[in-house]
């Protein structure tokens, strides 16, 4: 009798470990929870979400252009205080969970939470009997009060709450682990006048969020303040819920994997003579995704910047009075692509505007270097206004949904080549300027004389660097 029961009570347990189906047609789901220096398991929750397709355009972007390098997966941008669950329980006093009745082949966000520890995520794709669930852990949080100078190091996948406005001072280094979550209250301002390094991984990110999110207030914390005479590491970080989410001043950053999201302004504002590299990275969903300002310099390569399918986003890259490299990136769904003006120094090359109201616009800069480039599904290609030696070949224009693909006016001194580009659905030189609008007033409505070259035209698209 004795062997018969040790039988059955191995078969349960077999049973359990597989998840087995339930009779209506769902799975049970199990697993463990760990608490680090604790033992007490009441309110340690447990939620399954639907995973959002929120980010479902990124995500085909990152598809459809390898080249770009870009390396995020769903659980970058995913906040569980923006949803409500499908399905939720709590842990025994052993850390132990079940959920019953899960529908199968559904692309869940496994959740464990719980006050004073914070929570961790794990992606559960297409969810099926049999599916292994590792043991999540959670740390104590940490409030962050004030920061002192000297090595400092936030663990990897612990919770930092900063519920006042902090600075690292200048004799200070932080290092940032991987899976830290950072978040801060509202208005807060987390500057840093010494040396910060944040070294997330592709399946690790670090993340900057608001400590209070509520669906569609964009509005939390100030930002991330690098005011430094320090070098600033940025690899594998998001950041959102914020004011601006990033801002330099005076600074040299180096940024690979930063992913911005949810900024009621700026994603990324790099000003007052600001040194700024930024390589494989997202932007989407900020008023401006990213502003170079005030005697900056800026390097840009393989980068995305999208905004939304009602061009609430204003600009996708706007360059004032500083110096910038672009290059294999894209500009896509909003109000304007490009924008560069006032003594901007420009080589943009290799790049994609697409779905833009406008691709690029442009003023008094006297030293643009435009080639290689793709301008497509926009209303308007190019408004070019007041500009001094300026060149843009070997570019391809493409159908717009408007009569001109150009609107050039107020040149001075100079003339403006468009040699070698490509012009959809023209095959002469007078078909290609019946297409160009062009003003003969500036803007202070100055009559200047200037030439547009055209010749010689392509007769077929460029190749650019984003066909890999």
């Amino acid at each position: 009798m004795r062997k018969v029961l040790s039988i059955l009570i191995l078969a349960a347990l077999i049973a359990c470990t597989e998840n087995p189906a339930d009779p209506d047609g769902g799975i049970t789901l199990g697993g463990t929870v760990q608490l680090e220096g604790s033992t007490q398991f009441t309110d340690t929750n447990v939620y399954l979400y639907t995973l959002p397709n929120t980010d479902s355009l990124v995500y085909e972007y990152m598809e459809n252009y390898p080249v770009l390098g870009l390396d995020a997966d769903p659980l970058v941008t995913f906040d569980h205080r923006q949803y409500e669950p499908a399905y939720n329980t709590t842990c025994n006093e052993e850390g132990d969970y079940r959920l019953e009745e899960v529908e199968e082949g559904v692309d869940y966000v496994l959740v464990v939470a719980k006050p004073n520890f914070g929570w961790q995520y794990h992606l559960l794709p297409a969810v099926a009997k049999g599916i292994e669930i590792p043991d999540l852990k959670l740390y104590p949080e940490t409030r962050v009060q004030s920061l002192s100078g000297g090595y400092q190091i936030w663990e990897k996948d612990r919770h930092y709450i900063i519920e006042n406005s902090v600075t690292l001072p200048a004799s200070g280094v932080l290092f940032i682990d991987k899976g830290v979550t950072v978040r801060l209250e509202q208005n807060i301002v987390f500057e840093v006048n010494g040396k910060l390094e944040c070294y997330g991984e592709s399946d690790a990110y670090i993340r900057f969020t608001a400590e209070r999110v509520q669906p569609g207030n964009y509005q939390g914390w100030q930002g991330l303040s690098l005011d430094t005479r320090e070098e600033t590491f940025l690899r594998y970080v998001f950041a959102g819920f914020a004011r601006n989410a990033i801002k330099t001043v005076q600074s040299d950053v180096d940024i690979e994997h930063l992913f911005v999201r949810y900024a009621s302004f700026n994603g990324i504002l790099s000003s007052n003579s600001s040194v700024l590299n930024l390589r494989h990275s997202i932007f989407t969903d900020c008023l401006e995704l990213a502003r170079i300002d005030g005697g900056s310099e800026t390097t840009i390569d393989k980068c995305l910047f999208v905004g939304d399918q009602n061009l609430n986003t204003e600009t996708g890259v706007h360059i004032n009075n500083s110096k910038a490299t672009i290059t294999n990136t894209i500009l896509s769904r909003c109000q304007t692509g490009l924008n560069y003006e006032y003594e901007a120094v420009m080589d943009v090359n290799n790049c994609l505007m697409e779905k833009c109201d406008t691709g690029v616009y442009g003023l008094d800069s006297p030293d643009v270097k435009f080639q290689y480039n793709t301008m497509e599904n926009l209303t308007l290609n190019m408004n070019l206004n007041g500009l001094l030696g300026h060149e843009y070949t070997f570019n391809n224009f493409l159908q717009t949904n408007s009569a001109h693909y150009l609107n050039i006016g107020g040149i001075t001194d100079t003339d403006v080549i468009f040699q070698n580009c490509y012009w959809q659905d023209c095959s002469t030189l007078n078909e290609v300027m019946r297409k160009i609008n062009q003003r003969i007033l500036d803007l202070n409505y100055n009559e200047n004389v200037y030439q547009i070259i055209i010749e010689p035209f392509s007769s077929s698209i460029n190749k650019t660097g984003l066909e890999g």
